[in-house]
């Protein structure tokens, strides 16, 4: 092909996509500027786990929290680690490992270091699927909105994994549901979140407290920790 015919090409397809661009592009950008952004690496510490008390739990709660786990039996064995099992929220969002969080418009990503799957929180504006059309993940489906300087994160539709659930060690089922809060510090050096969980399965009322999470420097970054189902060690609390 001739360098002139390939310039008209070029220039042809370059007038078509331009416009198409423009116009999904520029809503993004212009939205995504509107609040406050969340995104970076972000680290528990002492004390990161605030408020917190026991869980109310009605009398299949309290039946299930009996059963072996690794709150009662230091010789367990722990299915999530032994079948490398991924680590759902909003467990995962309060142990020790960091959060490597990514915003734009559309949605935002949180990845949690250790084995765990990207929780995805959609913030286009679509609603939860209707139960027809509901599939349960670990982390459930989960939709954003932004209240003032807030980010709201509504999940429904968890899967029953045993071991770690938003209720300690219980399992999630169909009936879990949980609300996050995030926002960040005046000088945006801290994330915080409200947690509230409900499961009328397992709690006579909701489940809540609070997390901060802690800005790590640019010279940190996400080291994962990978999940070798071979290692015997895993096998164990």
């Amino acid at each position: 092909m001739s360098a002139r015919k390939h310039s008209l090409i070029a220039s042809a397809a370059k007038a078509m996509i331009m416009p198409w661009m423009a116009t999904i592009s520029l809503p993004s950008i212009a939205a995504a500027a509107e609040h406050p952004n969340i995104s970076g690496f972000w680290e528990p510490r002492d004390g990161s786990i605030q408020n917190r008390t026991s869980p109310s739990l009605n009398a299949a709660g309290r039946a299930e929290l009996k059963k072996p786990n690794k709150l009662n039996n230091a010789n367990g064995v722990d299915p999530v680690n032994i079948y490398c099992l991924p680590l759902g929220q909003p467990w995962d969002l309060y142990q020790s490992a960091p959060l490597d969080i990514v915003q734009d418009a559309r949605e935002t990503t949180i990845m949690y270091e250790n084995h765990s799957l990207p929780w995805h929180i959609y913030t286009d504006g679509r609603s939860h699927p209707d139960d027809a059309h509901l599939k349960p993940t670990v982390s459930g489906h989960s939709i954003g909105r932004w209240e003032g300087d807030v980010f709201v994160v509504d999940s429904v539709g968890f899967s029953s994994h045993p071991g770690h659930g938003a209720v300690t060690v219980i399992p999630n089922n169909k009936t879990t549901h949980v609300i996050e809060r995030f926002r960040l510090s005046p000088d945006g050096m801290e994330l915080h979140a409200h947690f509230i969980i409900d499961d009328p399965h397992w709690l006579t009322k909701p489940d809540q407290f609070d997390v901060v999470w802690y800005r790590d420097p640019p010279s940190e970054y996400a080291i994962p920790n990978l999940c070798d189902p071979r290692n015997e060690a895993n096998a164990h609390y």
